[in-house]
């Protein structure tokens, strides 16, 4: 009896764990040159934050909170392009030319960019992002390689680590919402789209 009990109690918990946020394509088909448009569902009853370090599809797992734009055929992973790191030039003299000082003021922004979502009990918000990553920086680029001959797909995975977040932004954030919220950590996945 005790151990149909513990049996029902963990079927129960780990179904509210995977009800309580979802991650939901909204594109039906989706090409290179589109945006990937996505909503992400808080299906509990409380206020719950989502951090993340760069608004932007990652298609490098290792990077630290990403939004992650995983493409596949046939259950391989897509090979992934990074060029988005600049090339500076030095003059002679050990200076830098007035255009790259401007693309390295750009690039830093862009660097620090931040964000954090609050999504209100059973509420959603929706995110509209670039499959490829064309940000003008030196003609930097993120992308997966595609072979016209393989069919492809698409699923957006988040990995969220509150403890990224900057101890005063904590307390800011803590403040504005009077403790009246909680801080998304974990994992989540959407199902799989097929590219055109």
């Amino acid at each position: 009896m005790r151990n149909i009990l513990l049996i029902i109690l963990a079927t129960i918990l780990c179904s509210c764990k995977k009800d309580n946020f979802e991650i939901k394509i909204l594109n039906t088909s989706i090409s290179t040159n589109d945006s990937v448009r996505f909503e992400l569902y808080n299906n509990t009853n409380e206020h719950y934050l989502f951090y993340f370090e760069n608004p932007k599809l990652d298609y490098n797992s290792k990077s630290k909170n990403p939004i992650i734009a995983e493409v596949s055929a046939e259950n391989i992973a897509a090979k992934v392009e990074v060029s988005s790191d600049p090339l500076y030039i030095l003059n002679e003299n050990g200076s830098f030319n007035p255009q790259d000082i401007k693309e390295m003021e750009k690039y830093s922004t862009l660097a620090k960019k931040r964000i954090h979502r609050v999504i209100s009990p059973q509420s959603s918000v929706i995110f509209t992002l670039p499959f490829i990553d064309s940000t003008n920086i030196k003609g930097g680029k993120t992308y997966p390689i595609l072979d016209d001959k393989k069919r492809y797909h698409l699923k957006i995975k988040m990995d969220i680590d509150t403890n990224l977040i900057d101890k005063k932004e904590l307390e800011n954030i803590k403040y504005n919402y009077k403790n009246n919220i909680k801080f998304f950590h974990g994992k989540l996945a959407s199902k799989t789209l097929k590219l055109k």
